[in-house]
């Protein structure tokens, strides 16, 4: 089953430094497929001691089996649940871009769950979760608390929001580079630049 999903990947690249660029989007209807496939991420690592979640991607080349960093993931449109949330945020913490658009309004009272899950992600600096419906304010600040890293944030097209996450937005601005709110339905709140 795991071979299906990686022969239906849109792209898969080597990003500079031999790390993995995997666009999965649109293709991976199966929430219980997708989560086995986060699960065969080998959080590893690699090398010596040192925290584990690597998010190493297993590609079989000419030469034998080579084994990438995954650090850039695109899940948009797909069914994510909670097991494949905490598959991802166990088998790849390494990641530094994700890509989660359209992919998290189903099984709505679980969402916030997903959401926060995220904050494990240390290493994110790109983080994509446009056209989720009922996104609430308060995952917005724990997203933005806890990711000290995040330099974009796309909440474009978002439903349930207010004024509140976009003071969040404005107070994580020193780490906070790009912030995209289109068409996000909030109060009356001035930009955050």
């Amino acid at each position: 089953m795991l071979c299906v999903c990686v022969l239906r990947a849109r792209s898969c690249s080597c990003l500079q430094g031999g790390a993995l660029e995997l666009d999965l989007s649109y293709c991976v209807a199966d929430s219980e497929v997708l989560a086995r496939l986060l699960s065969s991420l080998d959080g590893g690592g690699g090398g010596g001691g040192g925290g584990g979640g690597g998010g190493e991607v297993a590609i079989a080349s000419s030469s034998g089996r080579l084994s990438l960093p995954l650090q850039r993931l695109n899940l948009a449109g797909c069914n994510v649940t909670s097991a494949a949330v905490e598959a991802l945020v166990k088998c790849a913490r390494r990641l530094v871009s994700l890509r989660l658009s359209r992919c998290l309004n189903r099984q709505a009272r679980c969402l916030d769950h997903r959401l926060i899950l995220l904050t494990k992600l240390e290493f994110l600096e790109h983080l994509d979760i446009s056209l989720t419906a009922c996104l609430s304010d308060a995952v917005v600040w724990q997203l933005l608390a806890k990711l000290e890293r995040l330099r974009s944030l796309n909440l474009a097209s978002c439903d349930g929001l207010s004024d509140d996450a976009f003071v969040a937005c404005r107070v994580a601005s020193s780490h906070l580079c790009s912030l995209d709110v289109r068409y996000a339905s909030y109060g009356s709140f001035l930009p955050v630049c």
